[in-house]
């Protein structure tokens, strides 16, 4: 069985998601098409990657802006997967926001805030989205000669409270400030912690202690008050708290052994990896949509097919890097495990070879089709 045979084999857990078959025949092109386009990820670029830029390209946008379905339900079956290799008594769970660019006016969400990549001697700011991401980090180690792995299991937008204008009333400005008190980032995280809790009681996972990890953000009152059974937070301290003693890190948990939550907390940088493979190879953001259903369900619908890659590579391949890859180059050759850029090689490759298994879903690709695309 071939990478992708794997990766639609999983992608038919999905079919429950959608209300009809031909609605999850579209899903399953555009997963596929994402994986598959090169250049710019944009949903016409990705129609035309699959082959069909001469047939009605109105369905594949109604899948995200009137198709009703739940970005939450695409991870459960990921979700489930997890467990697996997670560890034996402890869920680790890695917690981080992320900005998505737009450059859309007519995106009701977006909203000018400070930009992460700033040097600290100059604030600067970014028009965009920001959503907030769960990745379970599998601790591969564990089974052979390899890194751990974060795989996506929640992706939601959590947009900015917009700040009344200067011609606003006090009613305004005080509605505003108890707006950013209740719709912060830390409640937004609070309720994602419940619904992933609850998520992993159904997936059969009630018995595994949950340990969310964050960095200095989530170090705070309403964070760590939280009682959340079978439940608890690993935070980086913030540099301006005032303890009685030095500590860099915090936790709730009061059980688990030091050396388990260090070892989280330095497994937590692989949250970062997926912000990276996300934006910067699957173009998570890139997609001209301005609907209110669409602004957060399709960047959502592109990192579940990049977590359900993972796991089919995982799946298929093992946690490591073997001979089945494309050789590394020279500067490169102590490599643990694969990146997305070796999955994806694979995952394309099989889809110009086998183009027979992809084509009872309405996709017609091949070389040409793919090389032509990137050069439109």
């Amino acid at each position: 069985m071939t990478l992708l045979d794997t990766f639609l084999d999983m992608l038919g857990d999905l079919e429950p998601v959608f209300p009809q078959h031909r609605t999850y025949r579209i899903a399953v092109r555009q997963a596929v098409g994402t994986l598959g386009t090169l250049d710019r990820h944009t949903i016409s670029r990705i129609i035309w990657g699959i082959g069909r830029n001469q047939e009605s390209w109105s369905s594949d946008y109604r899948l995200f802006s009137r198709s009703p379905w739940n970005p939450s339900d695409l991870f459960q079956p990921i979700l489930a997967r997890t467990t697996a290799h997670s560890h034996p008594q402890h869920i680790a769970i890695a917690m981080d926001d992320t900005r998505l660019h737009k450059t859309g006016r007519n995106i009701k969400t977006a909203s000018y805030t400070r930009d992460p990549l700033s040097p600290p001697f100059h604030i600067n700011l970014i028009f965009g989205l920001r959503f907030l991401q769960a990745s379970a980090l599998l601790p591969l180690y564990r089974e052979g000669a390899s890194a751990a792995r974060g795989v996506p299991v929640r992706f939601t937008e959590v947009p900015v409270v917009k700040k009344p204008g200067k011609k606003a009333s006090e009613e305004d400005h005080r509605r505003y400030q108890e707006q950013v008190r209740e719709n912060n980032l830390s409640h937004h995280a609070v309720a994602m912690l419940r619904d992933l809790r609850a998520a992993y009681d159904a997936a059969g996972a009630a018995d595994k202690i949950l340990i969310a990890v964050g960095d200095g953000s989530f170090c705070n009152r309403t964070v760590l008050s939280v009682n959340v059974p079978q439940t608890h937070w690993l935070v980086r301290c913030r540099k301006d708290a005032v303890l009685c003693q030095p500590a860099f890190l915090l936790t709730t948990d009061l059980l688990s052994p030091a050396n388990i939550l260090i070892q989280m907390y330095f497994d937590r940088w692989e949250i970062e990896i997926n912000h990276r493979d996300e934006k910067d190879l699957l173009g998570v953001g890139e997609a001209q949509v301005r609907s209110t259903q669409s602004v957060p369900r399709q960047p959502a619908f592109v990192v579940a097919a990049y977590s359900t890659l993972l796991l089919a590579a995982l799946s298929r391949f093992g946690p490591g890097r073997t001979d089945v890859y494309l050789p590394l180059p020279k500067w490169r050759r102590k490599a643990r495990r694969p990146s997305l850029l070796d999955l994806v090689a694979i995952f394309r490759k099989e889809m110009v070879e086998n183009p027979h298994r992809v084509e009872s879903f309405g996709i017609k690709t091949s070389a040409k089709t793919l090389l032509t695309t990137a050069a439109a």
